[in-house]
């Protein structure tokens, strides 16, 4: 990884956002500024004193994040999570990945890949089935807001959004508090 600091041969101010001494370069722009090596690459450092032109962090490679839990071997990187499971490598959001982790483990971390296998499996049955409907989070904010819901019931641990503190469906709990009232309930 190396940090750089660019020397834009144009106009900051008309070719890009600057707030808060964070300037936005457009694709084309980036790619004819002139690089120059920092003395300091320290990002609390760059943060406390801004240097007098824009600083670019480069990753050469991608920055890995080994996310891994019990014996569910998992990477993070750009966002993006892969989760090794028996079925193969699963991918998604990050931030997915770490409520996952963090919910499907039911004090074992050893049995978080089953969990997570067993919810893709029931995912994907659902999605075959023309009479099933999973409604759009905005759809679903707008009736938290409304009714005030604490809890999700019904879809997978991979289809709940995160918004709602308890999650379940039927008798079992996915994540949270085993009773909150009221729900919005989905399904057939």
């Amino acid at each position: 990884m190396r940090s750089f600091a660019a020397i834009p041969p144009v106009n900051l101010t008309t070719a890009t956002a600057v707030k808060r001494g964070v300037a936005l370069f457009p694709g084309p722009l980036l790619r004819r500024l002139h690089l120059l090596p920092l003395e300091n690459e320290d990002i609390f450092e760059l943060i406390k004193n801004l240097p007098e032109v824009g600083a670019v962090r480069i990753f050469e490679k991608p920055e890995l994040w080994d996310t891994t839990i019990g014996p569910t071997q998992a990477v993070t990187t750009q966002g993006i999570a892969t989760i090794h499971l028996t079925s193969g490598p699963l991918s998604m959001d990050g931030a997915q990945w770490h409520l996952l982790k963090h919910t499907l483990t039911n004090d074992s971390p050893n049995s978080l890949g089953s969990s997570l296998q067993n919810e893709l499996t029931r995912q994907l049955r659902l999605d075959k089935d023309k009479k099933y409907r999973s409604f759009s989070w905005k759809l679903l904010r707008t009736l938290k807001s409304v009714f005030h819901a604490t809890k999700y019931q019904g879809d997978t641990a991979v289809t709940i959004p995160p918004f709602f503190q308890n999650a379940g469906r039927g008798a079992e709990r996915i994540w949270g508090e085993e009773t909150a009232n009221p729900q919005p309930i989905t399904g057939h």
